[in-house]
C-alpha cells in the first residue's frame, strides 16, 4: 500500500508525467478524467529496494509500474518477478540540484 501522488515538471509547472500506449511521457494539465487518471500514480516501496527507493505503480493499470528501460526510454511495463525489472522500476527521491528548485517543489 502506498501514496497517490502525481508527478509535476519543474521545467514546465503546468506539465506532468502520463502515459499514452504505455509509453510515458510529460504533457500538459487536462481537465478530463481519463488524462487524470493517468498521470496519477501510487508511489510504493521500491521493488528492488524497499528501505530506500520508491516504485511507482500506475493508479489506470496497477498491474504496471513507471519502468526506465535499459535503452533509457520510460514505459509503464507489467510487473515482471526478476531483479532487473525492480532495478529498472525503483528511484531514490532526492533534494533538487538547485536550491531555487527545492524551494518551488514544495509549492
Amino acid at each position: 500500500r502506498g501514496e497517490f501522488v502525481s508527478i509535476r515538471s519543474i521545467n514546465w509547472p503546468n506539465s506532468y508525467v502520463d502515459h499514452f500506449g504505455y509509453r510515458v511521457r510529460l504533457t500538459a494539465a487536462q481537465d478530463d478524467l481519463p488524462w487524470k487518471t493517468h498521470a496519477t500514480w501510487n508511489r510504493v516501496p521500491g521493488l528492488a529496494d524497499n528501505l530506500k527507493g520508491v516504485s511507482f505503480q500506475s493508479a489506470s493499470h496497477p498491474d504496471r509500474y513507471l519502468r526506465i528501460r535499459a535503452n533509457g526510454e520510460a514505459w509503464l511495463d507489467k510487473f515482471e518477478e526478476n531483479p532487473q525489472y525492480r532495478q529498472q522500476t525503483t528511484f531514490h527521491i532526492k533534494h533538487p540540484v538547485f536550491p531555487f528548485w527545492d524551494r518551488t517543489a514544495a509549492d
